[in-house]
């Protein structure tokens, strides 16, 4: 390639081998999973899939070639995209040959977003059948769980002491259910966003919440959780004392102004 192109401007190859016959399904794959996609992230899934199918079919390999080692080599080079006169650019129209897919190196969060956008584009991949070597998935997924662990019991406790002396609004209440849900389930504060309610068991020895998403279903409640929680459900509403099931549990008690909120 003389220089990138944006994914919209892509052609096939000519399928005279197996890998320009594999590129070109790559292309039609993604296009028609974009299209799938909520139009709100439809850009940013765009720009992770085509910087993904250029910088793979620069090195020869369609996206079901690609091994555990070639995410860790993709994930360096989002850090550092050489040769940066090729990759990285000003900001511009999409349609220009000076477009790039980079104005500069990712920092660490924006590469760590990215892979998460490239997992699930290889994971539908697998799902829809197409020969996608799952152990670069399975190992970029492994690494970014360990990445950050769950809070500290210690750090829990200081910030709900700090919470206790601030105030017993709706906010606060919200918060203090989820350091107290987080110290009981032992889970990191990234996971709590996937949590739903399935079903609620109340006798008068164990308080057991099923959450879905988690892998510990049931979870076992403390009182002071269990209160929590209670209070945190009034907040948004709840009239009885068990969540519907299906609802997060926990959320915002109140809606942003935003339209995209609605």
């Amino acid at each position: 390639m003389p220089y990138p192109v944006p994914l919209e401007r892509m052609l096939a190859p000519d399928p005279d081998t197996v890998v320009k016959s594999a590129l070109t399904a790559d292309l039609v794959f993604v296009q028609g999973w974009l299209q799938a996609r909520a139009p709100h992230t439809r850009s940013s899934y765009r720009r992770e899939a085509e910087r993904l199918l250029l910088w793979s079919a620069g090195r020869g390999k369609d996206l079901g070639m690609l091994e555990a080692e070639d995410i860790d080599a993709y994930e360096a080079f989002l850090a550092d995209p050489q040769p940066s006169s090729f990759w990285c650019g000003p900001s511009g129209p999409r349609d220009k040959m000076h477009w790039r897919p980079f104005e500069g190196p990712l920092s660490a969060g924006s590469v760590a977003a990215a892979l998460r956008v490239i997992c699930a584009l290889l994971r539908a991949m697998a799902k829809a059948g197409r020969r996608v070597r799952l152990p670069a998935v399975a190992h970029r997924a492994a690494r970014a769980q360990t990445g950050r662990p769950p809070l500290a019991a210690s750090d829990i406790a200081a910030f709900l002491d700090w919470l206790g002396a601030t105030g017993h609004g709706a906010q606060h209440r919200a918060a203090r259910a989820v350091a107290l849900l987080l110290r009981v389930a032992g889970m990191r504060v990234t996971d709590l966003a996937g949590l739903h309610c399935a079903c609620l068991e109340v006798t008068e020895q164990a308080k057991k919440l099923k959450l879905l998403g988690s892998r510990r279903h049931p979870l076992t409640l403390d009182g002071a959780t269990w209160m929590a929680l209670q209070a945190h459900w009034a907040d948004r509403g709840w009239t009885t004392t068990t969540p519907p099931t299906g609802r997060p549990a926990r959320s915002r008690c109140t809606s942003p102004h935003q339209a995209r909120a609605s």
